[in-house]
């Protein structure tokens, strides 16, 4: 996945398009990630077990995991001969090593047992694993199979947050693109009639001074003008009718230099702004 590169960029791999695929059709996949966030814990070559009477935790590999579970049931056998051949028989009531002995011994089997359950367990679910992926538990040692998995993660999370940067670039980009397409919209044919321009800060109402001039309509729902609009109208110009076309050009910050291109082949400009708002009187200084 990682070694397979696409053919547009060869900073992206198969496993960044698979995981841009995960990202945007099927999210909930990638709770995958959590369900399997100790895996990196088991590709480690070393366990905490719990060993010794003081229930200290040691680093032990698979191998000695094996050999220390069996010296501990050895141990514990070799007690119980030891205590039943050397001192069941003791007459010294004051002698109490084998009562004690043997209350230690029944403690430490309780707790034995325990472990063995868990290291059964253990065993047998590692096993179960390995062959579930097709591999064999007899060749391949536990922490190098879940190294597989430590990686894939590793260089998922790392793809997955390259794809999502480049994903956002690129869009960003098409957005770039988009607007410089819009700002540079071509102006209608020329024809006989002027070429009237308003200018204006956003929202102070050129869109509707346009229509309400043109149409004799006023609207109280308000939306902005993206890029630029236009409409015309029919006029008498020195006893003669000619068309005029009124361009309303967008006010927010990103269209400003729409209405540059525009001022050139404008015959007038009609400036419009809010007169509850000093401040878009100020705008049309700039």
């Amino acid at each position: 996945l990682v070694d397979t590169k696409t053919s547009d960029n060869s900073r992206l791999t198969l496993l960044h398009v698979l995981a841009g695929i995960v990202r945007r059709q099927f999210p909930h996949i990638l709770r995958f990630v959590e369900d399997i966030k100790d895996v990196p814990q088991a590709a480690r070559s070393k366990y905490f077990v719990l060993i010794t009477k003081l229930t200290r935790q040691v680093m032990s590999s698979i191998s000695d995991i094996v050999q220390e579970y069996t010296d501990m049931r050895q141990g514990l056998k070799q007690l119980g001969i030891e205590l039943d051949t050397h001192w069941k028989d003791q007459t010294d009531l004051q002698d109490r090593f084998h009562v004690v002995m043997q209350e230690h011994r029944r403690s430490v089997i309780e707790r034995f047992e325990e472990i063995e359950v868990l290291y059964i367990n253990m065993d047998a679910k590692w096993k179960h694993l390995m062959l579930f992926y097709g591999e064999n538990p007899q060749r391949m040692r536990p922490d190098e199979f879940f190294q597989i998995f430590s990686r894939f993660i590793h260089s998922w999370k790392t793809c997955a947050f390259e794809e999502l940067k480049y994903a956002q670039a690129k869009e960003r980009e098409e957005k770039r693109s988009e607007e410089v397409k819009m700002l540079s919209v071509v102006k209608p044919k020329d024809n006989d009639g002027p070429l009237v321009i308003i200018l204006g800060d956003s929202g102070v109402g050129k869109t509707s001074l346009m229509n309400q001039y043109v149409n004799k309509k006023f609207s109280n729902q308000y939306k902005a003008t993206i890029g630029a609009d236009f409409l015309t109208k029919e006029v008498m110009v020195d006893d003669r009718l000619v068309t005029m076309q009124i361009w309303d050009t967008a006010g927010q910050e990103r269209f400003q230099s729409l209405g540059v291109a525009f001022y050139r082949g404008a015959d007038c400009c009609v400036l419009a702004y809010d007169v509850n708002n000093s401040k878009s009187f100020e705008a049309l200084g700039k």
